[in-house]
């Protein structure tokens, strides 16, 4: 990763000192000032991506004849700043779309990045099946590891495109943007989960008229965990069933497949008499969770919210490293009152 940040950073700045057209999109999209003028239509183009807008006269001037429609549709970042200063125009936005349906994958994400609600459910239908295995892992699409790494180590060492660029920053950001103070996605789920009992005083203890939240079961803890971690893992699924091992079923109770970890939940509640059925019913888990190729990290929550617990050291002496019908992953366990 920190060869592949250096090689975005390096081409990044080689694009920013320049003054073309393709700068001025580059600009457009990262929100960056565009001080300087070009000529003929690409200054048309570039008050596009000012945010200015051109005249009925200029529009009708551009699309008055199929030389002129040919002319715009030459440079894909020109065909974006004149249809972005004149996006009223039916026959600009005619030829835009024609131009998606007739680019490469590369040039179809451009248009997506630059009219994301024109372009998203097309451009997601567009990678489904594409060998440009970047682009579908950024539309949420399960990638192998390998066929990833690949695609990004050959792109790292090759002179990148603008059109690949983008792409790169966007498989960047994707892929840190679950860092918080410099955390990766493991710490940030044990951080959320630490804080827990503080974070629920709100919800047991409400203002005056305000039912309170009771914990009754593990499916309350879960649903509340839900709400904590969804806005920092947007992806995050609940309750995802795994495949059968022998005669057993089991659910996951929260599943993070881009971040590759699992958590369980389970709680000790007032009627239950010690630990014991827990570390049961985790060592079981453990054992049927091999089955999920892609997992590397296990967390179990177990919420006591009773103190039953008589030795956390019997949860305790489940973390570690487990290596299962050839499948290794790390449990961790962490259990609160």
């Amino acid at each position: 990763m920190v060869h592949l940040i250096d090689k975005y950073k390096q081409e990044r700045e080689s694009v920013l000192i320049q003054e073309n057209i393709q700068s001025s999109f580059y600009r457009f999209i990262s929100k960056e000032p565009i001080n300087y003028t070009l000529a003929g239509q690409e200054e048309l183009a570039n008050r596009g991506f000012k945010g200015e807008t051109l005249s009925d006269s200029e529009i009708k001037i551009l699309t008055s004849s199929s030389n002129k429609k040919n002319q715009i549709d030459n440079n894909i970042f020109k065909l974006i700043g004149l249809f972005l200063a004149s996006s009223t125009s039916q026959e600009l936005k005619k030829i835009v779309e024609t131009k998606f349906d007739s680019s490469s994958m590369e040039n179809q994400y451009i248009l997506y990045k630059a009219f994301p609600l024109l372009f998203k459910e097309r451009m997601a239908n567009s990678a489904k099946g594409n060998n440009y295995s970047v682009i579908r892992h950024i539309f949420g699409e399960q990638i192998n590891e390998e066929e990833l790494k690949e695609t990004i180590n050959a792109m790292v060492i090759s002179s990148l495109g603008l059109q690949e660029l983008i792409i790169l920053e966007d498989y960047i950001k994707q892929d840190i943007a679950t860092t918080y103070n410099n955390l990766q996605p493991l710490d940030l789920v044990k951080q959320v989960i630490d804080n827990f009992p503080e974070a629920i005083k709100q919800i047991k203890s409400r203002r005056k008229g305000k039912d309170v939240f009771q914990f009754k079961d593990e499916y309350d803890v879960q649903d509340i965990l839900y709400i904590m971690l969804k806005p920092i893992f947007p992806k995050m699924k609940a309750e995802d069933p795994i495949e059968k091992v022998g005669s057993t079923s089991t659910k996951i109770d929260l599943i993070l497949r881009e971040e590759k970890i699992l958590i369980e939940v389970k709680m000790i509640k007032e009627n239950d008499n010690d630990e014991s059925k827990f570390i049961k019913q985790l060592k079981e888990d453990i054992q049927s969770y091999y089955v999920c190729q892609w997992m590397k990290h296990l967390v179990c929550f177990i919420y006591d919210p009773q103190d039953k617990t008589k030795d956390r050291t019997n949860f305790y002496d489940l973390n570690g490293i487990q290596t299962i019908n050839g499948k290794t992953f790390e449990v961790d366990v962490i259990v609160l009152k």
